[in-house]
């Protein structure tokens, strides 16, 4: 067994050990692209507002990120809108090919319906680490995200979506790690 699959097979392990713990509520995503294929963890503890992130990221060519991160959360529900925002930070680390790295990326994430009524939204993801925030050889890091979800019932969704993934290193050139549209599902506990 390859050291990478070590990894993912680890990371899965992990994402089920953390969606056993209690929560009020937890998305799984497992998107997809001709390259990549990407977990994530979503989860919200005690109904407080705060939201743990985990997942992972592997392009078959260009290597493998690995991120943990919080989100603060504010959602806001009434019969003619709903949105939800999350304000947080990662810790990203970077399995390149070429040399690794890691980084603090700040962003957030945005959840809003685009006709009230229809059961679509637009969900809009950014991160960034400046140089400040990059270590190990990482220059600069970004990961930028939109999707257009369908909801196909109360706990399991459809997307596709565009997602760019940048790495800025100090000696190589940059390169993108993921530049391309993607699809997947989310399925909510």
């Amino acid at each position: 067994m390859t050291p990478v699959s070590t990894r993912i097979i680890a990371l899965i392990g992990l994402l089920l050990l953390i969606s056993s713990h209690p929560v009020n509520a937890q998305f799984v995503n497992f998107g997809l692209s001709d390259h990549s294929v990407s977990l994530d963890f979503l989860g919200e503890a005690r109904n407080n507002g705060v939201w743990t992130q985990l997942g992972a990221y592997h392009h078959d060519e260009l290597g493998q990120r690995f991120y943990a991160g919080f989100l603060l959360s504010e959602i806001n529900q009434s019969a003619s809108q709903y949105y939800w925002l999350g304000l947080g930070g990662q810790i990203a680390y970077l399995d390149a090919d070429g040399p690794d790295g890691t980084a603090l990326p700040v962003g957030g994430m945005l959840s809003f319906p685009l006709i009230p009524g229809i059961k679509m939204k637009l969900q809009i993801s950014g991160y960034y680490a400046p140089s400040v925030l990059a270590f190990n050889g990482l220059d600069k890091y970004y990961d930028a995200q939109a999707r257009l979800v369908f909801d196909l019932m109360s706990n399991a969704s459809l997307y596709v979506g565009y997602r760019r993934i940048h790495a800025g290193f100090e000696f190589i050139r940059d390169r993108d790690l993921d530049d391309g549209t993607y699809a997947g599902a989310i399925l909510r506990f």
